[in-house]
């Protein structure tokens, strides 16, 4: 089912802008960082946006250590989080960059020594794409990979099987591009069964981690990905490296591609595999 996603544009606070507030800045980002906006300081409060914040509010929300995000939605301030059947957190990683997404307390991107915009463009510069290329993107997330290969006038479709991720990208504004991509809401190892044979000129493969989507790392799927690559075309398959294996787990996804009829290199400073039909 085709997704059509649309960016809600609603104001966030995180402790080092509500910060900067208390202390009677009025020029400030409520978007992570992309804009500046003017908000209205009272001695009560902030109005942003039409909504009026209680300085004790704000003042919570400053001393916050465990990297929260707030929306300001019309009817108050509320934490970035959902509960469907898990646990969805926005997460902030700085003040002024992408934030990451957290499953259960599981984030899904690299955020030790690089912010998850940094994390992402990597994995686009190691696929490469041109100009021109159709891209399979699998696991939409908060969409990082798939707007750095569309800012590479890339063709991107990209396949999300978790409606609550993309309704959370929604809220977030680096995920804003994402109104210029393809999404399907679908799980991708159904849906690539579907695929035509030789589609696709690359595909980047981002799953969440092995023990949560063990199909994405199988021989099957892998040779559905092989199927519908052109001849020539790559793939990114990001593995990461878990500490509870005792196996070299790059080695090892890099051996499972082979024996599906890839040729491939392992890039181990952003924990990929590059693989090649």
């Amino acid at each position: 089912m085709r997704y059509f996603y649309r960016y809600l544009s609603v104001p966030i606070l995180h402790k080092y802008n509500a910060l900067e507030i208390l202390k009677g800045k009025s020029i400030v980002s409520l978007d992570l960082g992309l804009s500046e906006e003017e908000v209205k300081i009272a001695e009560e409060g902030v109005e942003i946006r039409g909504v009026f914040v209680e300085k004790q509010v704000l003042k919570k929300i400053a001393k916050d250590k465990q990297n929260h995000i707030f929306f300001v939605f019309e009817d108050g301030v509320k934490k970035a989080l959902f509960f469907h059947d898990a646990v969805y957190k926005l997460r902030l990683v700085a003040p002024n960059t992408a934030p990451t997404l957290e499953i259960n307390g599981i984030h899904m991107h690299r955020i030790k020594g690089i912010t998850p915009w940094e994390d992402a463009k990597q994995k686009v510069n190691a696929l490469n794409p041109q100009s021109g290329e159709k891209v399979l993107d699998i696991c939409t997330g908060l969409g990082y990979t798939a707007i750095h290969t569309h800012r590479r006038e890339a063709h991107v479709i990209s396949i999300e099987k978790d409606k609550n991720i993309l309704e959370m990208a929604e809220l977030n504004p680096w995920s804003k591009e994402l109104e210029n991509i393809e999404i399907y809401l679908s799980n991708a190892f159904e849906f690539v069964k579907k695929l035509e044979n030789e589609s696709f000129d690359a595909i980047i493969h981002d799953p969440p981690r092995e023990a949560l989507a063990r199909e994405l790392y199988s021989r099957s799927f892998y040779r559905e990905l092989y199927r519908i690559l052109k001849k020539g075309g790559r793939l990114l398959h990001y593995a990461g490296e878990p500490k509870r294996r005792v196996t070299d787990f790059l080695f090892c996804t890099a051996r499972r591609l082979e024996e599906c009829g890839f040729k491939t290199r392992i890039i181990r400073d952003i924990k990929c595999v590059l693989a090649k039909k």
